[in-house]
């Protein structure tokens, strides 16, 4: 019966050593996967980098070769800590579930394809660039946030065409970028702010086909809004403009048919030489309101 009872103990004992050894190597796995550090010996590594939803790119890493972060299919969001000299094609490539990128340094170069069919992407930071490449993230059907914060010269042809559910395009400001709480509240709201308005300039069918946008207000000092810039907005309804807008080209906001109103800071006049042709491409009962009609007259009264 003794010799029962130690056998009873003695496997209980083992038992309890394979538990606690069980125990401990779930959590060193779960540490591995959730840690988000990658050093330059971990970037090669395709094992290391599938198994994660949340990368962190160390600073020590300026070169992301072609392809690096292929098929990671869990990967939710990935932030560059230092400068990214060259970031390579298909860098993204089958990353279905990514929604969130940041780059925390400066973004010196791109592959123009590398942001392409990214569906579930919804937000981009960039601390640092100069050029957004033409069509970089077009055809991005969920892309809500966008933040650049400085550098920024030239937004190149349709670099957000078709980007639907864009909400807040936010540019460089010389105060540290807002919460992503207030960005929320503005949702109907695109905002367009940058400090130095002649060092950027917007290319054609930027904002083409987003249906987001219910209210737009174009920023201060800002001086040319391009061709088919706002096209196709399906549900923009209210439009503010400076009267530093000297020229909007033709088809700016052709195809919005729920426009109703434009506020134009200067007097009507003015506003029929900044936008030639605005009888031809507003709604007839849209209201244009000016510094010598505050109460606005519809287009149609205007032909």
């Amino acid at each position: 019966m003794r010799n029962h009872y130690i056998a009873i103990f003695i496997t209980y004992v083992v038992f309890l050593i394979f538990l606690i050894i069980a125990i401990n190597f779930i959590e060193v796995n779960m540490n591995k996967r959730y840690d988000p550090t990658i050093n330059e010996l971990k970037l090669y590594c395709k094992n290391k980098l599938r198994k994660k939803d949340f990368l962190c790119i160390d600073e020590s890493i300026n070169v992301i070769p072609a392809s690096c972060f292929k098929d990671c299919e869990e990967l939710k969001r990935i932030d560059f800590k230092g400068d990214i000299s060259y970031l390579g094609k298909d860098a993204f490539h089958g990353c279905e579930n990514l929604e969130e990128i940041n780059f925390l340094g400066k973004l010196e170069y791109y592959d123009s394809d590398v942001f392409k069919n990214l569906k579930s992407l919804k937000r981009v930071y960039i601390n640092e660039i100069r050029i957004i490449k033409t069509d970089s993230f077009q055809n991005l059907p969920n892309l809500e946030y966008v933040t650049i914060k400085k550098s920024l010269e030239l937004i190149e042809d349709g670099a957000f065409k078709n980007c639907s559910a864009l909400k807040s395009l936010r540019l460089p400001v010389p105060i540290p970028i807002i919460a992503d709480e207030y960005i929320v509240n503005q949702s109907e709201m695109i905002d367009v702010i940058f400090t130095d308005y002649n060092k950027i300039d917007f290319g054609q069918m930027v904002f083409w086909n987003n249906r987001a946008i219910k209210a737009l207000i174009v920023p201060t000092n800002c001086k040319k809004l391009s061709s088919w810039m706002f096209a196709c907005c399906s549900n923009l309804e209210r439009i503010t403009i400076p009267d530093s807008v000297v020229k909007i080209d033709r088809h700016c906001f052709s195809a919005c048919m729920k426009l109703k109103e434009i506020e134009y800071k200067g007097f009507l006049d003015n506003f029929k030489n900044v936008y030639s042709i605005f009888k031809r491409e507003l709604p007839s009962e849209c209201l244009i309101k000016t510094t010598d009609f505050p109460n606005g007259k519809k287009v149609k009264d205007l032909l």
